[in-house]
């Protein structure tokens, strides 16, 4: 496709375009400027993948395939708009900026921009310094950049350049007003040098507009779930605002930043207040729990302190620090092992599991392997076999392969209240020891699996439901025959474990150890 002849049905043809590529450099998404006419200007995105006027749920920097290439000790100019960038650019200047405006900040990925230099220029207006101030909050909690702001008051900028004795400057100025005026990179430089650090002390007054937090973003899920993001030394964590995790965080900053405790009754002011600005301000987005999709790639949550994931796609995998989805974690929730490349074999998984024949091992292997479909219908796996045949020890290996968790196996749900709420906290969902399940709480094991939402009564209230629609693997063992009904035997892999004779068991300590290792 030419993308010099780019034209809207409705707005035409641009009067400008500005290419946004990927790191290696092939283009992703096309910036059109339309001018109005009474002068106005506006801006739609291009998707060249899907080959759509619409901007990529997932956005990169600008210059990423120059900011990639850059050594990473070169300071990076981040700026508002793509024509400011490619009039620094010409100076040789390092350079950058995102699709959309402050909007964008949230939906674009910044990693690229982790712990290096950035002086961020603002348009000389109220939302540039907004878009500024929260560029600058953003790359300094959650990538850890070294961030400053230049300024642009008269003041500072007059002690520098003053063309044709200019007595104000016009709402909106920017570096590229400033470089077609006269200023030279002697003059940028000399800018530059004027800006002033972002840190911990400069920042504290700051964060005190969100209520003491180092947040990031305040969103909600399809569901009404209110969410925060914010930073954590150096990574972004996402949190329900409803949780006790997060009444105790804020209860924590409260009392680390004025040094005394937060009264109950502020503390739910508080917390009303955010998640009030998380519902009916803040973005939507959808959550998962463990594994994820997003533009063809499948992301698994390592589940570790730092909340790094594996990206999954047809070029292969990798361990990236900021999946572009939004994952959630239950407290009850366990890291997976850092993934190696190059090693492992699905076979030595064999030697920990007692599998009886060939045919279980495989079926086994493929419900594995299932798990890691991102959206499901998922086959129920049934461990049955007589006492002593490792069906416990045998589905805890299984689970801690895909969703470790603690407890490993749960007994059976009393309702399916309780059934939805492990549903919506954990990705397989494995029950232990079962002798049978009632009807009800079958034909829900069913619905979980393949598809077919229900709700339940929320805890503590009349009228509001807790909803839920997403499928989860399912994990069975019990001696009994556990799949007597047609529609529960029709989603299930049965697998029978043979009886471990005295002689070759092992102890379960030994296991383990060898099994971790």
């Amino acid at each position: 496709m030419n993308f010099n002849n780019l034209r809207h049905e409705k707005a035409g043809i641009p009067s400008f375009t500005f290419m946004y590529r990927n790191e290696d450099g092939d283009p992703v998404l096309i910036a059109s400027r339309f001018d109005k006419s009474d002068g106005g200007k506006f801006f739609l995105p291009y998707d060249i993948q899907l080959g759509q006027w619409k901007a990529p749920s997932a956005r990169p920097l600008y210059n990423l395939d120059k900011l990639k290439a850059a050594d990473p000790a070169t300071p990076v100019l981040f700026v508002e708009g793509e024509k400011c960038a490619d009039a620094l650019s010409e100076l040789g200047y390092l350079t950058t900026t995102t699709f959309g405006g402050s909007n964008a900040l949230k939906k674009t990925d910044l990693s690229p921009l982790a712990s290096r230099i950035v002086y961020i220029w603002p348009d000389h207006d109220e939302p540039g310094q907004a878009y500024a101030t929260l560029a600058e909050e953003t790359l300094y909690l959650a990538y850890k950049a070294k961030v400053a702001i230049i300024p642009t008051e008269p003041d500072a900028l007059y002690s520098i350049y003053r063309p044709n004795n200019s007595a104000t400057l016009c709402k909106g100025w920017d570096a590229a007003d400033a470089i077609a005026e006269g200023w030279t990179k002697a003059h940028i430089d000399k800018l530059i040098s004027l800006a002033k650090p972002y840190s911990d002390q400069l920042g504290k007054q700051k964060r005190q507009k969100s209520n003491g937090l180092d947040i990031v973003e305040l969103w909600h899920a399809p569901n009404d779930e209110a969410f925060a993001t914010f930073a954590v030394n150096g990574h972004l964590e996402n949190h329900p605002i409803a949780s006790k995790a997060f009444k105790k965080l804020v209860s924590y900053k409260h009392y680390r930043d004025e040094n005394k405790v937060l009264a109950q009754t502020a503390l739910d002011d508080r917390l009303r207040s955010i998640e009030g600005e998380a519902l009916y301000e803040g973005e939507e987005y959808k959550t998962f729990t463990r594994l994820g999709e997003h533009a063809g790639s499948i992301y698994l949550d390592l589940g570790d302190k730092s909340w790094k994931a594996v990206e999954i796609n047809a070029a292969g995998w990798q361990i990236i620090d900021r999946p572009p989805i939004r994952f959630q974690r239950s407290g009850s929730m366990r890291p997976l092992p850092m993934p190696d490349q190059g090693a492992g074999n699905i076979n030595e998984l064999r030697q920990f599991i007692n599998i009886g024949n060939e045919a279980d091992w495989k079926m086994v292997v493929a419900w594995l392997t299932g798990c890691l479909h991102p959206r499901g219908p998922y086959p129920i796996l049934i461990l049955s076999g007589e006492q002593g045949s490792a069906k416990s020890t045998t589905s805890r290996i299984l689970r801690s392969l895909i969703d470790p968790a603690e407890p490993m196996g749960r007994s059976s749900p009393n309702s399916e209240q309780d059934l939805v709420i492990a549903a919506k906290h954990n990705h397989v969902l494995a029950f232990d020891n079962l002798s049978g399940f009632r009807p009800a709480i079958a034909d829900a094991l069913c619905r979980i699996s393949t598809g077919g939402g229900f709700g339940t009564r929320k805890l503590h209230t009349d009228t509001e439901e807790i909803l839920f629609s997403d499928k989860r693997p399912i994990l069975l063992n019990g001696i009994t025959e556990l799949a007597s009904r047609s529609d529960l035997a029709d989603r299930s892999i049965i697998v029978h474990l043979p009886e471990i004779s005295a002689s070759a068991r092992k102890y379960e300590s030994e296991l383990w150890k060898s099994f971790n290792e």
